[in-house]
């Protein structure tokens, strides 16, 4: 993390970047703040647990024909959370992946 804000420290002003790093949006140049550039978009590798993980529950909710929606409300967790462990962007806690095991009636 020092690093991070050294490095942040010398190539900002202000907290944003330079001029040189900047991206166009409605036609005029725009800085992009520093945190953006230190911290990439993380890739989704198709063999990552999430993932995985994700696709499994997606099958089993599918066979069971129910909507997202109606299987969040049945493990107790928000739609949005929800979609995102499909995804396989969230990660899930133990007590999480319980929930969701209970809630489509399925074995860890």
């Amino acid at each position: 993390m020092c690093s991070l804000v050294n490095a942040r420290r010398a190539n900002t002003v202000g907290g944003w970047l330079r001029k040189t790093s900047t991206k166009r949006f409605q036609g005029k140049e725009r800085p992009v703040p520093a945190l953006v550039l230190a911290f990439p978009k993380m890739e989704r590798n198709p063999l990552d647990i999430r993932v995985r993980f994700g696709r499994a529950i997606r099958r089993i909710r599918e066979e069971q024909e129910i909507i997202q929606e109606e299987a969040a409300e049945r493990c107790g967790l928000h739609r949005a959370y929800y979609c995102g462990i499909e995804r396989g962007v969230k990660n899930v806690s133990l007590r999480n992946i319980e929930k969701i095991a209970k809630g489509l009636k399925t074995s860890l």
